[in-house]
């Protein structure tokens, strides 16, 4: 399966950790049961400021039927379906029905870190751990139905899981993952985070990897906190950053091509430009402060207008009409970053409009259709997080 797929929106921990430094909490045991490492240590300076946005009484009841749904309908086998019809399909590219995805088990560690949920993270996570960590990186995708762990990864999930402890040791003002995130990142190094070069996938098993690197999956804010420990690494760093930065298509259409290959030194956009990964391209810039004021004001105009599409032609032009809630939950986290609360109530209000709203139902709360019973867990899960900044 191409490792440029629908895996693709990660959050910046490091910026949101920073958007509810203002919550406080007070030290807990964890912080006496942690150990410091030199190499990988909680960082010491959160990118972004705190910054709060008022949640009105109706989007909060509106996150807790979200919240409802998602604990009584999409939860099994310690991970989050990819849909909520059980409708498997193991010779499918794509997850399917009860399979899971290590991307959705990401932002729910978010979420639970977002919220300061100390054992239910610890739980998640060793969960998380079990279902899909093999070989050294974490698999993609896993059935349980069947126990087939797939033998490649997504180097983004992998970093989603990685920002997801670093804001579980921020949001309790302890080491307590940074063992673990030293691990982790001292095995990606020999898969897909070689020599400073992120690469879309790798193979635990063949130990090969892609030739690529797929823009969106360039979690910076993480990267910097990993890499910013050495010489070296910060070196890494800075050429990771290039490589997005020069992925701007131009300041007419200020998104961000697909991938950048390796081999050639070239970008690629074969489809046109999807907006859910140019947009998480944006959302990883702004966490770092890269973000240029062309792709802001673009996003702005794109929501305030209300016609965030999933799909443009090189040139800007829409290819299509539909919209998506995980589009504007992207939009609502860049408006966070980039402390714009009037972009990011209007973000959240209209992502909230793919919301289904029909008491009695399983659905109720869902992001999905209610005519097909069909529901992926990317929508939900994105749509969580932006809700809990």
């Amino acid at each position: 399966m191409s490792k440029v797929k629908s895996i693709l929106l990660g959050t910046s921990t490091v910026a949101i950790a920073a958007l509810l430094a203002g919550c406080g909490s007070s030290k807990t045991d964890e912080a006496k049961q942690g150990t410091y490492y030199q190499t990988i240590s909680v960082r010491p300076d959160p990118i972004v400021q705190n910054i709060t946005h008022y949640h009105t009484d109706e989007q909060q009841q509106k996150q807790q039927l979200l919240i409802n749904f998602l604990d009584n309908q999409m939860m099994g086998n310690g991970g989050i379906y990819t849909n909520h019809l059980p409708t498997n399909d193991p010779n499918s590219q794509n997850a399917t029905g009860h399979e899971l995805l290590d991307e959705s088990s990401g932002y729910y560690l978010l979420h639970l870190a977002l919220t300061k949920q100390s054992q239910a993270f610890k739980t998640f996570y060793e969960k998380t751990k079990k279902n899909f960590y093999e070989n050294g990186q974490f698999s993609y995708r896993y059935d349980p139905a069947t126990g087939k762990r797939y033998p490649v990864n997504a180097t983004v999930d992998d970093l989603r899981i990685i920002e997801a402890l670093f804001l579980y040791d921020q949001q309790f003002q302890t080491n307590y993952y940074a063992k673990e995130i030293n691990t982790l990142y001292k095995n990606m190094q020999s898969l897909s985070l070689v020599n400073g070069n992120l690469y879309d996938w790798a193979n635990g098993e063949t130990k090969q990897h892609a030739t690529t690197g797929t823009l969106c999956y360039f979690n910076l804010a993480t990267l910097h906190a990993l890499e910013n420990q050495s010489k070296t690494g910060k070196q890494y760093y800075q050429k990771q950053l290039h490589i997005v930065q020069k992925g701007y298509i131009s300041d007419d259409f200020p998104l961000y091509q697909t991938r950048y290959n390796y081999k050639t030194g070239k970008y690629t956009s074969d489809k046109g430009i999807d907006i859910l990964e140019s947009l998480m391209t944006m959302q990883h810039l702004s966490a770092v402060g890269k973000l240029p004021k062309t792709s802001l004001q673009w996003v702005t105009r794109q929501v305030m207008n209300k016609q965030l599409y999933n799909h443009y032609d090189m040139n800007g032009k829409a290819t299509t009409q539909d919209q998506s809630a995980a589009a504007y939950a992207l939009a609502a986290l860049i408006a966070s970053n980039e402390k714009q609360p009037e972009l990011y109530q209007a973000a959240i209000k209209q992502m909230l409009t793919f919301q289904i709203n029909k008491a009695g139902s399983p659905l109720n709360g869902a992001f999905g259709d209610l005519q097909t019973q069909q529901v992926y867990s990317f929508n939900n899960v994105t749509a969580l997080v932006a809700l809990d900044c």
